[in-house]
């Protein structure tokens, strides 16, 4: 390979290496797992207080469980000593039958309360099942992202590995002066090497001589572009 295919070689694997540092940035840029992880947290956080709030309403309905069996209890004693016939004052029977009424009264709040305590645990358990598939899929997701990242970036080291080693043989045989050349050039103007395309120098866009163009077209040899000192490389157009 000559020396000018060298060079061009050369520089399509420094901008490679370029794209692939860019790429690399990118992939470490974590914003998209940062805003699932907001989501994650706040999911979190929701189906825990979904689970307490699940937890008191349970325990709630044990105590008025509790409570109202204690309450139906008295109100069998006391519907016992109304109808049974043992009791004759007056005074008493109004007492007991006072009692009775206010008792009913919770035990019938307590049924109403605990009715609509079910309905929200119903409602409640839905809310935690929607919230513990959405909780599992935001991991999911996230460690989907994960994995696809780490995938790509080993595939761009190995792609590293892979250029910098033709890289390495590109500089060994490349001449040593025209080596530096191409540093320079390439430090100071982004690109040492380009295209002719026409009679244009694709640097810098300016007409090339056509006794330059002619050389260029002729032989393999180096040249340079009279306007801005790039390396100008000729592909003969095909036919």
């Amino acid at each position: 390979m000559n020396q000018l295919k060298l060079l061009w070689q050369l520089q399509n694997y420094d901008n490679r290496l370029t794209e692939i540092e860019q790429e690399k940035e990118n992939l470490m840029d974590e914003k998209d797992i940062e805003d699932l992880n907001v989501k994650l947290m706040q999911t979190k956080y929701d189906l825990m207080n979904k689970k307490t709030q699940f937890d008191v309403d349970n325990e709630k309905i044990e105590r008025h469980n509790k409570k109202l069996k204690e309450i139906n209890y008295s109100i069998k004693q006391i519907d016992n000593k109304l109808y049974g016939g043992d009791i004759s004052n007056i005074k008493h029977l109004e007492k007991l039958q006072q009692e009775d009424t206010e008792l009913k009264e919770t035990a019938n709040n307590l049924e109403t309360d605990i009715l609509t305590l079910m309905e929200d645990i119903e409602k409640t358990d839905k809310e935690i099942l929607v919230l513990d598939k959405e909780y599992k899929s935001l991991v999911k997701s996230i460690d989907k992202i994960k994995e696809e990242k780490d995938e790509k970036l080993k595939a761009l080291n190995k792609e590293i590995e892979d250029i910098e080693n033709n890289h390495k043989n590109i500089i060994e045989k490349l001449d040593d002066d025209m080596l530096r050349r191409y540093k320079k050039l390439k430090s100071r103007k982004g690109k040492a090497v380009v295209k002719v395309i026409g009679d244009k120098c694709t640097g810098c866009h300016m007409n090339i001589p056509l006794s330059t163009l002619s050389k260029i077209k002729s032989n393999s040899k180096i040249h340079f572009c009279d306007n801005c000192g790039r390396i100008l490389y000729y592909v003969a157009e095909e036919s």
